[in-house]
């Protein structure tokens, strides 16, 4: 498995910083199971509920960590963590960005929603009405205002 991390020497830092060359993977966690009757492809769903299955061609992967089995009703699937190969597209890279922003609000919160709101409860209070939001496009610009305004 690969690292996470890399050493450059300064002249390679800066030549693929200037690139693009130390754009992140996206690394997603989720369930995993074969294709059938269809080569180079994968179905994907993120967490561990057996619904929502993408497919996802296998040349997009860049590696697959098995991490357990999870059961699902009467069967069972490997849980896994997919990282995708870093894209070289405009569209595809500004894609990943949201992704990976989506990704570090949601982190951000629960770490929050485990420890509870600096402001006697204002920040739970402010979680649970982003809950109650009703279009989930605006959960996440509902989620960044109250850990900027309420949560620490």
């Amino acid at each position: 498995m690969r690292s996470n991390s890399e050493a450059y020497s300064p002249q390679e830092f800066f030549q693929k910083l200037g690139s693009n060359g130390l754009a992140s993977p996206v690394t997603l966690t989720g369930l995993i199971k074969e294709v059938p009757d269809e080569d180079g492809y994968a179905s994907f769903t993120v967490g561990t509920k057996c619904t929502n299955w993408r497919r996802v061609p296998l040349e997009l992967i860049e590696s697959i960590e098995h991490l357990k089995s999870v059961p699902c009703d009467e069967h069972t699937h490997p849980l896994v963590k997919l990282v995708l190969k870093v894209s070289q597209s405009e569209e595809a890279r500004l894609l990943v960005s949201f992704i990976a922003d989506v990704q570090r609000e949601a982190q951000r919160f629960i770490a929050l929603s485990l420890k509870g709101g600096k402001k006697e409860g204002l920040c739970v209070q402010c979680l649970q009405s982003c809950a109650a939001v009703v279009d989930p496009g605006d959960v996440f610009p509902c989620l960044s205002y109250c850990g900027e305004t309420y949560c620490p």
